[in-house]
């Protein structure tokens, strides 16, 4: 009887485990997915608009990546990155360079440290670079 009762304690607490593990592992996907609408979006901005800003084809482009990347952070992030993301497609729609390098940098980091703290990593390498978006991106709107 109490190895009947050890046994189904221990299928129980790895059913527990695996699930929360199953959860962590989703969580962390979906997060690197938000992560990765962010930086094709900011991709879209710099290196399409950089060759031909007015064309309709970056245009369809940049609103496609647009959607995706705020879906996802509207599902998947947390409400600082909520914020963040919306203060940086303000400062896209704004066409300010300056302001959108500074809340890029904001909504990088807070996704990025969110990230390495959900793997165990250390937060602090984020510190020492910034990314920067050139005066000759000019998202269509």
């Amino acid at each position: 009887l109490v190895s009947a009762f050890i046994a189904v304690l221990g299928w129980l607490t790895n059913a527990w485990l695996t699930r929360r593990h199953h959860i962590f592992q989703k969580r962390l996907d979906r997060r690197l997915e938000m992560q990765s609408g962010i930086l094709r979006l900011v991709e879209a901005v710099v290196i399409i608009a950089a060759r031909d800003p007015d064309s309709q084809e970056y245009a369809k482009k940049y609103a496609e990546l647009r959607r995706f990347a705020s879906l996802s952070v509207q599902l998947f992030g947390y409400p600082d990155e909520q914020r963040a993301f919306f203060e940086f497609t303000k400062a896209l729609d704004r066409k300010n360079p300056d302001e959108t390098n500074t809340t890029l940098n904001v909504l990088t980091r807070l996704v990025g440290d969110r990230l390495k703290q959900d793997l165990g990593f250390s937060t602090k390498q984020s510190e020492t670079f910034d990314l920067k978006i050139d005066q000759a991106a000019n998202p269509a709107t």
